[in-house]
């Protein structure tokens, strides 16, 4: 399957909160088969990136969706080449292809 990263900016955004809707996608993702990987939180721009791999973009949005309401931006899906994804977790950065 592919593996998307998706992004959310949410203003007023906190680790704490983040760490409990990524709980909540844990105990769905097997339901929309999807399997969540890792996120990163940057509260100074308000921005959550998760990674998951994932059948398809609707998957990703569906399992957001029931596990907790926090959609990701529509802009923000990338599907992403293992080059990049390596980078991205080892720079903590995102990819610029999509």
């Amino acid at each position: 399957m592919p593996i998307y990263m998706d992004i959310h900016v949410i203003p007023g955004v906190n680790a704490k909160d983040v760490a409990k809707a990524h709980l909540k996608d844990l105990a769905m993702q097997d339901e929309h088969r999807c399997k969540c990987m890792t996120y990163w939180i940057d509260e100074k721009r308000e921005s959550v990136f998760c990674l998951i791999d994932a059948p398809d973009k609707d998957a990703v949005v569906e399992l957001h969706g029931r596990a907790h309401g926090l959609i990701p931006n529509n802009c923000g899906f990338y599907r992403l080449g293992l080059r990049c994804m390596i980078r991205a977790i080892m720079h903590n950065r995102k990819c610029m292809y999509a």
